[in-house]
């Protein structure tokens, strides 16, 4: 059959829409539509539309963040792995238009505004295979994972607050439909040093100082 004609339908475009020609599917409710295929032989096939309602971080990864290079937990940027979920199913692919019938996720990352000054924080989707799609439009077969990224910046204003945790909150949502959006927080302890201006040294700020505003 002449691949231009059309082909591909739904049964419900309330639910899913499906492109005639390339069988391209994005849902915009919550439902389990019917797809078909006109070809030589007809096709059909029932697909189950969920929304995204869990979001975790490794068992083994650590809540920890720090500037102190000589600590073990010191990265000089930290991609922290967002593993999320729809119905116990972990969501592995997020914006494939070429296997996949898909909702074209993108992820948002942020911290506390008045944290600015301190961190740096952006999102990025990877390829397993290690391709980085850092515009979150670019297409992929295979399957992706999630990162929220954050640098600790090394330069920071004089009298600044330095938060003892902070609240990383993840975004994942669709391009196509306001209907999936999902939101969670992520609670990390933070372990900081200061660059004493008189000799360049750092000094380790600890929690039995109690001490949040410094002046160098």
């Amino acid at each position: 059959m002449d691949s231009s004609k059309k082909r591909w339908f739904s049964d419900n475009e309330e639910i899913l829409t499906i492109d005639a020609v390339s069988g391209v599917a994005h849902a915009l409710k919550v439902g389990r539509p019917s797809i078909y295929l006109k070809d030589m032989v007809n096709f059909m096939s029932v697909v189950n539309i969920s929304k995204v309602n869990k979001a975790m971080l490794p068992a083994d990864y650590s809540k920890v963040l720090t500037n102190i290079s000589e600590n073990h937990y010191y990265q000089e940027k930290y991609e922290i792995p967002i593993k999320f979920y729809s119905s116990d199913k972990e969501v592995t692919n997020f914006n494939s238009e070429i296997t996949h019938i898909n909702n074209n996720l993108a992820l948002s990352c942020h911290l506390q505004e008045e944290l600015s000054d301190l961190f740096e924080v952006t999102s990025v989707i990877k390829d397993k295979s290690g391709d980085t799609d850092s515009s979150q439009d670019q297409n992929s077969d295979g399957e992706q994972e999630a990162f929220c990224v954050v640098f600790i910046k090394k330069d920071y204003p004089l009298n600044m607050r330095f938060p003892e945790n902070i609240i990383l909150t993840t975004k994942l949502y669709s391009k196509n439909s306001t209907e999936f959006s999902y939101e969670y927080d992520f609670h990390f302890k933070i372990l900081w040093a200061f660059k004493n201006l008189s000799d360049s040294k750092m000094v380790n700020l600890t929690r039995s100082s109690r001490k949040h505003e410094i002046s160098v």
